[in-house]
């Protein structure tokens, strides 16, 4: 009996395909065999060229074009008309926070709220929301999660604000 392959879609925002994206969309190429397709969508495709923004892995994470011939990377300027990029996925993974305070856009509760109309409408159950920092009073088992949500509230409103109803 051959099992369906898995048609993934990972989707980022401004601080998306740092450390944190590279590492879901790694981790999808690294499971070639089980996953027949890999769409990343993103308002930010210059970010995929960028190095890597210091994670702390030994090995770094550039994309070689071996590894970029394995996914189709789609530009989006606006979530209006994402629906049918989620025609046929089984799993999305969501990279749209953003813990760099004073830089890029704040998006991650308005775009993942898109996601998941998106994958309402084609059945897509499996969702994965990745993010670096977790702010909320649910998720503040450790203490840097205390303060990182001082300083969210302290510099950045509509970043805190953002990363809150994210995690809601």
């Amino acid at each position: 009996m051959s099992l369906t392959k898995a048609r993934l879609v990972i989707f980022y925002g401004m601080g998306g395909l740092s450390d944190v994206g590279r590492h879901a969309l790694q981790a999808a190429l690294e499971k070639s065999e089980e996953i027949e397709s890999i769409t990343v969508l993103t308002k930010y495709p210059e970010l995929l060229e960028e190095s890597n923004w210091n994670c702390g892995c030994p090995s770094g994470h550039s994309f070689t074009e071996e590894q970029k011939q394995k996914f189709t990377l789609e530009a989006l300027q606006s979530y209006d008309g994402i629906e049918s990029h989620f025609q046929g996925a089984t799993a999305v993974v969501s990279c749209l926070g953003n813990r760099q305070a004073a830089i890029g856009g704040w998006e991650a509760h308005e775009g993942n709220a898109a996601v998941i109309q998106a994958m309402k409408k084609h059945g897509v159950k499996r969702l994965v929301v990745i993010s670096s920092i977790c702010i909320g009073p649910k998720f503040s088992l450790h203490w840097i999660a205390g303060a990182m949500k001082l300083v969210f509230w302290l510099q950045a409103r509509p970043a805190h604000k953002d990363l809150i109803d994210l995690e809601k």
